[in-house]
């Protein structure tokens, strides 16, 4: 805590010159507030994240971006990035979730319905944070929608028939042990409540942060 006193001052002179180089700071001081406020925001979401989700990846726990404050914006942005967009909005507003990449590009295909979503099967290998590998994804893309040389293993049925849900399918196996193993079932909704109070933690964490980033900007104008 800066603590400032008349006796801080020799004369009235130096007390003058003071107030008035704390005066024409104000601005930056405060942009400086405001940022290390952002900073202690953005800081406790990935302290946060592992508690609210399960094994999440590094992606997602530096999910969260800062754009620091200047004199001039005054305004310090706390938000989660594009490239994330996809897998976290819905856990922070519940409801239907945005489309994947990959889902994306199975509906431009024409293979996935414009209200259809692609959702692993419960017999598809996951990868240790939960997730499809990106190597498979790429793989199913290759051959349903590039056609290469796994287009004869793996299929999709677009419409239920011949016991077959709509999906994503793959022929493993040979002779009496040959087999389709579901990779994806498409459904028609996925409904998530909301989980990731992200406005709720960085607005929290910024006003805890508020004294010490005033301290701390202060403390470096005067330096």
């Amino acid at each position: 805590m800066i603590e400032v006193t008349e006796q801080s001052f020799t004369d009235m002179k130096e007390m003058q010159e003071f107030v008035e180089r704390i005066g024409k700071n104000v601005p930056k001081a405060t942009a400086m507030t405001l940022t290390f406020m952002g900073q202690a925001a953005k800081e406790t979401t990935k302290i946060k994240m592992p508690g609210i989700f399960d094994r999440p990846t590094a992606w997602t726990v530096g999910s969260t971006y800062l754009t620091s404050a200047t004199a001039t914006t005054q305004e310090a942005r706390v938000y989660i990035k594009d490239g994330s967009i996809d897998s976290l909005s819905h856990h922070v507003t519940g409801g239907q979730r945005l489309p994947k990449k990959f889902e994306r590009r199975l509906r431009s295909a024409g293979i996935l319905g414009a209200y259809q979503y692609a959702v692993p099967s419960s017999r598809m290998k996951l990868n240790m944070y939960g997730n499809v590998s990106s190597a498979t994804i790429k793989r199913i893309l290759d051959a349903l929608i590039t056609g290469s040389k796994s287009s004869d293993k793996i299929f999709y049925v677009k419409e239920s028939t011949g016991g077959l849900p709509p999906g994503i399918f793959e022929r493993v196996g040979a002779g009496s042990n040959r087999d389709l193993l579901p990779m994806f079932l498409f459904v028609g909704k996925t409904t998530y409540r909301k989980r990731y109070d992200f406005f709720g933690i960085t607005e929290k964490a910024a006003d805890a942060e508020m004294p010490k980033a005033m301290d701390r900007a202060l403390e470096t104008l005067l330096r």
